[in-house]
This record gives structure tokens, sequence and C-alpha cells, in this order.
């Protein structure tokens, strides 16, 4: 596990390297014992459908989903949800909001 990339209400996202292909991948590791609500499950649920959905092949071409990190796979144990996510380069949304306060239109558009 590398860097803290970034965390939330329910999990962490880190760095994660790929110790065969020497690839980096974010790694979104979701603790079980803070998604107890039903809502925060579909939530869950959803985000990981979304993922799949912007991963699949029918899907890559479209440029309103080029900015949606890839998914690589997701799975899970009794305590923790991982999944695999594209990881991003470039500044997280978190701190370009941070610096510019406010963007406009065109670049939050998917």
């Amino acid at each position: 596990m590398g860097k803290l990339l970034g965390k939330g209400g329910y999990a962490k996202c880190y760095e994660a390297l790929d110790l065969n292909t020497k690839k980096v991948y974010a790694i979104k590791i979701v603790n079980r014992s803070k998604i107890t609500q039903e809502e925060n499950k579909k939530k869950l649920e959803t985000e990981i459908k979304l993922h799949k959905y912007v991963s699949s092949s029918a899907i890559k071409s479209d440029d309103k989903v080029s900015n949606i990190a890839k998914l690589y796979q997701y799975f899970e144990d009794t305590k923790n949800v991982y999944i695999l996510l594209e990881l991003c380069e470039n500044l997280s949304l978190d701190v370009l909001l941070k610096r510019r306060l406010r963007l406009r239109e065109v670049e939050v558009r998917c």
C-alpha cells in the first residue's frame, strides 16, 4: 500500500503497486462497519455499478465519461470492500476546488 490519496466518511483511497507489472493503481478501501445504513450500502453498490458501466468496452470510447476513473476490479472480505481503480495523475477534485473555489460549468460536465 502506498501513500494515502484521500479519505471520506466511510472509505480511504491509497496508491497501490502491482508487484508483477509495476503498474500503479488507486485502491479505495471501504470499511464495512461504516456502511451499516441501507442508504450507504446502496450508494456503494451504485458507485461500483457506475464504474463497471464506464469501464465496459461498449462505452470506453465515449468522451462524456472519459473523466471517470476506470474500474479494474473489486473484491471484499469480512471487514472491507476493495475497489481497484485507474490512478488519475492530475489534481483531485477536492484539491482543485480548494485552490479555485469554484469551477466553470464546462469543466464539470461529463
